[in-house]
């Protein structure tokens, strides 16, 4: 919205957060160097509360079984090759495993973890291999908190990411 810098992205959430849904508000963004006023009606967020939804939703695949990889955290995971790693730039004593999917709307979506970034331990313990990653995360429940230690090649940090497992 108007006035918001990128940098200031926890007051433009808290200013999005006090609208009413069905507020239309007028966002400004940039797109191939021109500055467009783009306006927006707000809606409430989706519930994240699956015990209450459809087993299969008319907007949306059914969901997924509790069996498949990394479903509780909302994280689909691959081996970090030497492939993807020379095409992110990744430093070569970095170990872990390569993020290649987040869902919208879960916990791992909202720590802020994104397709692209390694995951490098989690609670302290470090992953080499997709093995370690699913030893380390399929035991979690609703509730449990878990922290991934994660490298953005973005940006070339390394940052702590805590996760909130909730009930899906």
């Amino acid at each position: 919205m108007k006035g918001h810098s990128s940098g200031s992205n926890d007051a433009l959430i808290r200013d999005v957060a006090a609208r009413k849904p069905g507020t239309t508000v007028t966002l400004q963004i940039v797109r191939d160097g021109q500055a467009l006023s783009v306006p927006v009606k707000l809606a409430e967020r989706p519930l994240r509360d699956r015990r209450t939804a459809s087993p299969r939703d008319e907007n949306g695949p059914a969901p997924r079984p509790s069996s498949r990889q990394g479903n509780r955290l909302g994280l689909q995971v691959r081996e970090l090759d030497a492939r993807a790693a020379a095409r992110l730039r990744v430093p070569e004593d970095l170990d872990g495993v390569l993020v290649s999917r987040v869902e919208a709307m879960s916990p791992a979506f909202d720590a802020d973890i994104e397709r692209g970034h390694i995951v490098l331990e989690v609670n302290r313990t470090p992953i080499r291999t997709i093995e370690d990653y699913r030893r380390l995360t399929t035991g979690a429940r609703s509730g449990d908190v878990l922290t991934l230690y994660i490298y953005k090649p973005e940006v070339r940090q390394r940052a702590l990411h805590t996760v909130r497992i909730d009930e899906r």
